[in-house]
This record gives C-alpha cells, structure tokens and sequence, in this order.
C-alpha cells in the first residue's frame, strides 16, 4: 500500500534480502508470482517509497559460481571510490542541467538469459539514446551499475532521465528495446521501471515536490551503490552494504553528466550563466 507520501516500495527490492538456492525456489516462496512491468499510467501510484528500502543488506558474497563472473575479466568484489563519486557527481549534475534522473530500471539479465549482460546493457541504453535523440532531441542522461545479487543474479540499476511528455510510449517500449538487446523469451519479471519521486516533473525547479525528489534521489543512490567499499560508504554516506563479485565493468554514466562533461560545464562558466 503506498504510504503518506503515496509511493510504494517495488516488491523485487522488498524480497532483496532473500537468499534462494534459485529462482525456482523464491517463486515457490512467493506463490510463484514474478514481477510485472509497470505501466506509465500509473506512474504516481507505483513510484518507489525509497523510505522503505531497507537499511541493512547482507556481508556476503552471493552466486560466487555465477558464469557471469568468470572470463578474461578479473572479479571485483565492491564499487570503487572513485566509481561512486562519478556516480554521486553524475546524478547531481542531472538535474543542474535540467535533465533530472526521474525513472528507475532494474533489468534482470540472467532471468533474461543473455549471454553477455555487458553488451545487452550497453545495446539497451543505445537504443533509448537513440529514441531520446530522434523523438525528442535531448541528450540521454543516466547512471548505472551492475550488481550480482542473491535473488536476481546478475542485474543492473539504471537511473534515468525521461522527459515526462514521452514516459508513456517510453513504457511501451522497452519491451521491443530488451528483445533487441538480445532477450529472446520474454518472462514475467525481467524489467521493473518506476518513477523516482511521486511524479516525474518533481525533480524540475519548476515543478512541485523537488525536495521531496532530492530526498529520494538520495536513498536510491544510497540503494543503488550499496557494493560501495567502505571508505566510499563513509564519504557520501551510504547506508546499505551488499558486495557481490561482478567481472567487467561495474557502473557508469552517459556522456553528458559525465567527469570530462561536468569539468567543462564549470570551466566554460555555464554553471555562472545558468
């Protein structure tokens, strides 16, 4: 039910802290329910009640067998701090330039079946930039990292800027986007895609409950980076703890919010003329 502030805690986070012997097993505790993919329409209703997340993740090192950590890269076990930052400095800078992360999607990609989640990610964010680009002009912005958690196995969080005219056709199509990123049986489950505040206009200046989104946007990075290593926890103060080892590259941010993006941005004096 959604709370005081109408959001509602996405049920894939709820089950988070679970730890299956495998899917099979979490459906079966769960009556055998998955996941839906939430529909535009419903936006307000079903944006995340980031309040609820929950403070405290386990110390483990789940799926250390997963063949998603094997190969010619070595494992990492936790986000770098220098990886954090650029994530931190990235969403921020988002909204300074009035395009703020309003949109959270976390994709399963070993409940997908892939065979390289690098290169579906990589292929689904082409395609929305692409999309963004043609339909509406703008520069896609987002952020995001890899994690290879114990109930969804290899998974990725996307925070991303979608302009809010295009949020319903943008739900409608991710499902064509995921299939050409390589998923090739659609199952119940592999997408939740959600609104970060209780509206996407809040994280605009203009607009109503900024504050309201800036407290969000807040708790979903503390969410969303919780394989943090320490020294990074305690810099931006991050109050969930999940490592997880996860081979190739674990987290990054569009071109435009990027580190070379936001040193020109200060350099050229924009931020002054803004």
């Amino acid at each position: 039910m959604p709370n005081s502030n109408g959001f509602v805690r996405p049920d894939k986070i709820k089950n988070a802290i679970s730890y299956p012997q495998n899917r099979a097993e979490n459906q079966s505790k769960t009556g055998g329910k998955s996941r839906k993919m939430q529909h535009s329409g419903e936006a307000s209703s079903r944006a995340i009640d980031s309040s609820s997340l929950p403070t405290a993740l386990s110390h483990t090192h789940p799926r250390p067998d997963s063949p998603y950590i094997r190969g010619r890269f070595k494992p990492s076990r936790s986000l770098t701090t220098h990886q954090v930052k650029l994530i931190c400095n990235g969403a921020q800078h988002a909204q300074t330039i009035g395009l703020p992360l309003n949109r959270f999607i976390t994709i399963d990609w070993e409940l997908a079946g892939v065979t390289d989640p690098w290169v579906a990610q990589s292929a689904f964010l082409r395609l929305v930039r692409d999309w963004l680009r043609q339909r509406q002009g703008v520069a896609a912005t987002y952020v995001w990292v890899v994690e290879n958690g114990p109930v969804l196995g290899l998974h990725s969080h996307t925070a991303i800027h979608v302009p809010p005219a295009l949020v319903r056709k943008f739900s409608d199509l991710q499902r064509g986007w995921l299939r050409k990123a390589g998923v090739k049986q659609w199952i119940n489950g592999i997408i939740c895609s959600s609104p970060i505040s209780h509206n996407y206009w809040a994280g605009f200046d203009n607009g109503t409950g900024t504050d309201a989104y800036r407290h969000n946007l807040d708790r979903l990075m503390s969410y969303i980076l919780k394989a943090a290593n320490r020294e990074a926890r305690n810099m931006h103060n991050i109050a969930h703890t999940q490592y997880s080892f996860v081979a190739g590259k674990r987290s990054g941010t569009s071109r435009n919010i990027g580190e070379q993006a936001i040193t020109d941005w200060y350099a050229n004096g924009r931020a002054h003329r803004t």
